[in-house]
């Protein structure tokens, strides 16, 4: 019984439509967000006990928690989620290195980078990592066999340009400096917000549109552009929200009690719709 693990639990407070804990752990520190990427590594059944133990130990080792959301453990698949607090430049970067560990972990147990979910571009470099040359020069043969002109899914495992996985989640300095003062309060419910989209499925706009735009999540999309300086005030952005009945369906369904129509309101009122 040696390989057991110690377990701990932390409960947090739930709505009713929420069917796990799991969704909500960014309560435990606001302020941070779930980043899936060092996710779908895979090991042998007879190493996940030590690859959860070497987990949650580099986790300690950069101060990053590290959820692991194991819906197919049984085949010996793992989804690391790390809680990152986007705000802090330096657990930014110790979230880059904690990812490449959690690859390093499942190579070192004779696992793969990618059970489920395949390589995409995220991967590429542990993809390299984890098969010979041979094996990637046979690989892009049968590729270019199959699709000679490239169509089917092109600039992706193979391509020659490095990639960043956290590319689009880089630390940004306007967290601690926006000037809408008006979206301020709602600053830490809009980084922990991981667009999961429970929120879409009772949108009266959404099911009538089937656009994104026109959704709970694309708004707060839309919320977080305009904090950033991303996005400005358009003709689209005004109908976007001008378009929400405030009907607060998407906040019973949240999983993290984001006062979504409560940002929606605080944005119209100050776009002018």
């Amino acid at each position: 019984m040696k390989d057991v693990i110690k377990t701990e639990w932390k409960e947090i407070p739930k709505v009713p439509v929420q069917t796990s804990n799991v969704f909500d752990m960014t309560a435990i520190i606001p302020g941070t967000r779930p980043v899936h990427i060092a996710e779908d590594i895979a090991v042998p059944i007879s190493k996940l006990s030590m690859a959860l133990m070497e987990i949650k130990k580099i986790s300690k080792k950069y101060g990053i928690p590290t959820l692991i959301i194991s819906g197919d453990v049984g085949r010996g698949i793992l989804h690391p989620a790390l809680l990152i607090d986007v705000r802090k430049k330096d657990k930014f970067e110790d979230a880059k290195n904690l990812m490449e560990e959690i690859y390093n972990i499942a190579l070192r147990l004779g696992g793969t980078v990618s059970g489920t979910h395949g390589i995409g571009i995220s991967r590429i470099a542990y993809l390299k990592k984890e098969y010979s040359r041979t094996y990637l020069e046979t690989f892009q043969k049968i590729k270019k066999t199959l699709d000679p002109n490239n169509i089917l899914n092109p600039d992706k495992i193979f391509s020659q340009v490095k990639i960043d996985p956290f590319d689009e989640l880089l630390f940004k300095e306007w967290w601690n400096k926006s000037d809408l003062s008006y979206l301020n309060e709602y600053k830490e419910k809009l980084i922990s917000c991981d667009f999961c989209a429970f929120c879409n499925i009772v949108c009266p706009t959404f099911l009538k549109t089937k656009s994104h735009i026109f959704s709970p999540r694309g708004r707060l999309i839309l919320a977080r552009g305009l904090i950033t300086g991303e996005i400005r005030v358009t003709p689209k952005l005004k109908e976007s929200f001008s378009s929400c009945i405030l009907c607060k369906k998407c906040e019973e369904k949240c999983p993290k009690n984001i006062p979504i129509c409560e940002i929606i309101e605080k944005v119209k009122e100050n776009i002018g719709v």
